[in-house]
């Protein structure tokens, strides 16, 4: 079931409808309905609700933006025991529909035994009641209904913890249309095996060298090393040409630039780059300017992808 939820055309001011889904968060019992996180976006955006399968997402795009003329479509994929509007905001997604004119896509996983909504990913990460929810079909479909609402371009996945897991396992199984992936304290599949066919992407591996939750180095799942080191070589990349970028300041909460990068372009497949920013003493979820840090993956994403 598809319907528009509307262009309100109100000049009510970015800040406040972030503000406004913040206060849903902190002092809403649960997580907001869509009808309550719709309808603040509405107000400065244009908002499709999407409902497959009972559940709803929402696809939102920049306000005013002609459906006929083709947009990048970036897939919002949360944590476990998060959603997609806690997701959004943390890495300042929302805050760049407007300005770097993109669609959003907007989904939220199954819920557990427990409660906690989570993407069945991989066999680490995270459908630990074992329901077999196929959620690669799932996006797929919603993206085919997307792409009947709006002319798609690009598409992209940015996943935190479990969404940066299934923004790997969207990588390795395929996805129309998908040109890169950013992963915040996910990691790829631990059967190298499973993403032998992969078609061409470009990866960014974000990752905290102080994560205790999805340990840098890995454990029953690759490290954010070998994670980057098997896409690069998946994609033939030439190893000698590694480059060294200057470092970014991530967390502003902390002296200094606390961010090094370190990239693969030269020999990549299909004008595809592999990129890897470690966090130095970074955590799980690391403090960013939410700002700073939705500017910065959106840039990557579109900068990345060299493809002519």
């Amino acid at each position: 079931m598809l319907r528009k939820l509307g262009i309100v055309g109100l000049g009510v001011p970015l800040v406040a409808i972030i503000a406004a889904l913040i206060y849903l968060f902190l002092f809403g019992e649960t997580e907001p309905t869509f009808e309550d996180a719709t309808q603040q976006l509405a107000q400065d955006h244009t908002v499709y609700g999407l409902d497959l399968e009972g559940r709803p997402a929402a696809l939102v795009a920049p306000f005013g933006a002609d459906p006929t003329r083709p947009l990048p479509l970036i897939i919002a994929l949360h944590g476990y025991g998060s959603n997609v509007w806690e997701h959004s905001l943390y890495l300042g997604l929302i805050e760049r529909i407007n300005a770097d004119r993109f669609l959003l896509l907007m989904p939220n996983g199954t819920r557990d035994a427990d409660g906690n909504r989570f993407w069945n990913a991989t066999e680490f990460c995270c459908d630990f009641g074992d329901s077999n929810v196929n959620d690669v079909e799932y996006l797929g479909s919603l993206l085919d209904e997307a792409s009947q609402l709006v002319d798609v371009g690009p598409v992209y996945a940015v996943g935190h913890s479990n969404g940066g897991f299934m923004s790997f396992r969207l990588a390795c199984d395929g996805l129309p249309g998908l040109s890169g992936i950013v992963s915040l304290a996910g990691t790829t599949l631990a059967d190298e095996q499973r993403c032998a066919d992969a078609e061409p992407v470009s990866i960014l591996q974000i990752h905290g060298d102080a994560d205790d939750v999805i340990r840098y180095d890995g454990a029953e799942y690759p490290g954010a090393p070998e994670t980057v080191m098997r896409w690069a070589r998946h994609l033939g990349c030439d190893f000698n040409t590694a480059e060294t970028l200057p470092d970014l300041d991530l967390e502003p909460g902390r002296r200094g630039d606390d961010t090094r990068v370190v990239r693969y372009r030269q020999g990549c497949a299909d004008g595809t780059t592999v990129e890897h920013w470690r966090i130095v003493g970074g955590s799980h979820d690391p403090a960013f300017d939410s700002e700073t840090i939705g500017e910065s993956i959106v840039a990557w994403l579109f900068e990345a992808d060299q493809r002519s």
